[in-house]
């Protein structure tokens, strides 16, 4: 098209110069290669004074008449030169015409390159929008209606969205000390349970529970603030379901259980004994639960945006590519609670034939409250899409430790003090820890309509300074202290904070609503 342009132009100013009257100059210029310009005129200076007299009346040219009308067209009657093929030729017109050329210029310059016609923009939109990942890549002006663009369909229309996710997380495990022991065959009563001893075998405790995946879900709810979603506010919500472990035992004797610990009077380990032949039946039950929420909300600000295109990763010539990076800033809410709870029962085989019901109860609540920090990257090609997400939270977590036992004999009150838990370790112990909580994840995503897309991904979450109730239960005990308590020994069990890492990662499976 643009060759076709130049020869016309060419044959136009070769007429005008073999017809130019004497006096005037014109000028050719022929560029190698094919490469074209469009033609410029300019006014007319001529070189020297042409009197008007001088000026010779070109003859008035010869016409046709439309069939159907009395009008006369007229034709051109010259000689048409032609040029071969490949060929172009770009012609500067001089001083060829005598009087100056009146009307408005329009637009002067510029060229155009076949194969790139204009695409609208309206796609990326639902109501108008900038573009598919809100963001205006440079202002509001590409702004368009919606249309039907089957290449771009994975854009992210205007206004908000909302995303639900499953969860698939993989909590870290909890670590308990030995809680409920066991002797084969026939050990003396004062080494029946006791750690350390060769027949003594640990039934519960010693080891990590919840060292496998849990079930939960996440809500995500979103809003743009503007018209060319620059800024949005988010809302997210999180919630795994609680997990519990539990550990029943009951004996009338035989098999011996019992419930281990180090005496602190004597130096060594002991037990007390919850089922022994011909002297104790009882059983014991222990339950461990946890709990993991979260949530916040922050503000998004877009940092970065680019177009582009290029061949797909399928291989698909129709790939147009979208990709943002936007900051985060807002405040992140997250909590642990967990906690054990030992319940023991047993009946003296002879004698006075007395009952014994022992409760211990520890748990522990971690809190954080912080400003949460991070960047986000999406870039969508096609039908597919990738985020990916960084952050980091920095702020407080308010630990907490509840401890309480009681002793019921017979029917008597209660007494205070269990086993495990005493005077000297019992009460609610609370303090602040500074935290740092980074997050990852990342996500594929693929969009089966302009509103919906389906998404799979990866989450981490990292959490220091937490308290965790395994961690907080002291096996040295003074036997004295048992309810019915008697005076000398050492204050124990005893208290001290003991906090460790938490962490929990795992795969999500949801989907997106945009509108």
């Amino acid at each position: 098209m643009v060759g076709g342009f130049a020869m016309v132009s060419a044959m136009t100013a070769s007429a005008q110069t073999s017809s130019a009257p004497q006096g005037t100059t014109s000028r050719a210029v022929t560029r190698a290669g094919g490469s074209a310009a469009a033609a410029r005129w300019q006014p007319v200076r001529p070189v020297q004074a042409t009197q008007e007299s001088d000026v010779e009346e070109l003859p008035a040219p010869s016409g046709s008449q439309v069939p159907g009308s009395g009008r006369q067209v007229p034709m051109f009657s010259g000689p048409i030169q032609s040029y071969p093929m490949g060929q172009t030729e770009w012609v500067e017109m001089g001083d060829t015409y005598p009087h100056p050329l009146d009307g408005q210029v329009i637009y002067e310059g510029g060229e155009y390159f076949p194969g790139h016609e204009h695409q609208s923009l309206a796609g990326f939109g639902a109501t108008g929008g900038c573009d598919g990942l809100g963001g205006s890549c440079g202002g509001c002006d590409t702004c368009a209606g919606r249309s039907w663009r089957p290449c771009l369909t994975i854009c992210l229309p205007e206004d908000g969205w909302v995303r639900m996710d499953y969860l698939g997380w993989f909590p870290r495990s909890m670590h308990l000390p030995p809680l409920a022991t066991t002797s084969r065959g026939t050990v003396p009563a004062n080494q029946a349970g006791v750690l350390e001893q060769n027949p003594t075998r640990v039934l519960y405790g010693d080891d990590n529970v919840f060292d496998g995946g849990v079930s939960g879900g996440r809500l995500q709810v979103g809003l743009w603030l503007d018209p060319c979603h620059r800024w949005s506010v988010v809302g997210d919500y999180f919630e795994l379901q609680s997990r519990t472990d539990s550990f029943r035992s009951a004996s009338a004797g035989d098999p011996i259980l019992a419930r281990p610990f180090f005496n602190v009077l004597t130096g060594a380990e002991d037990s007390q004994l919850v089922a022994y032949p011909d002297l104790y039946s009882g059983n014991l039950a222990i339950d461990v639960e946890s709990s993991f929420v979260g949530g916040g909300f922050h503000f998004r600000r877009q940092t970065n945006c680019n177009t582009g295109t290029g061949w797909g990763l399928l291989g698909d010539s129709c790939s147009t590519f979208q990709s943002r990076s936007d900051f985060l800033f807002g405040y992140r809410y997250v909590q642990l609670d967990e906690s054990i709870h030992i319940a023991e029962t047993l009946r003296q085989s002879t004698g006075a034939r007395d009952s014994y019901l022992v409760r211990d109860t520890f748990r522990t609540m971690n809190q954080f409250n912080g400003l949460d920090l991070g960047v986000t990257y999406e870039r969508r090609r096609g039908l597919w899409s990738v985020d990916l997400l960084a952050k980091l939270a920095l702020g407080n977590t308010r630990q907490r430790v509840d401890i309480d036992g009681n002793t019921r004999i017979n029917i008597e009150p209660q007494a205070v003090g269990g086993l495990l838990a005493q005077t000297t370790n019992m009460g609610t112990h609370t303090r602040d820890r500074f935290t740092i909580m980074p997050e990852l994840g990342g996500n594929l995503g693929y969009s089966l309509t302009d509103n919906l897309t389906l998404r799979l991904g990866y989450s981490l979450i990292f959490w220091s300074n937490v308290v965790r109730p395994g961690d907080q239960i002291d096996l040295d005990l003074n036997p004295n202290l048992f309810p019915p308590a008697l005076p000398g020994g050492a204050r124990r069990p005893g208290f001290e904070f003991r906090d460790s890492d938490f962490w929990v990662q795992g795969i999500n499976f949801g989907g997106e609503f945009a509108w």
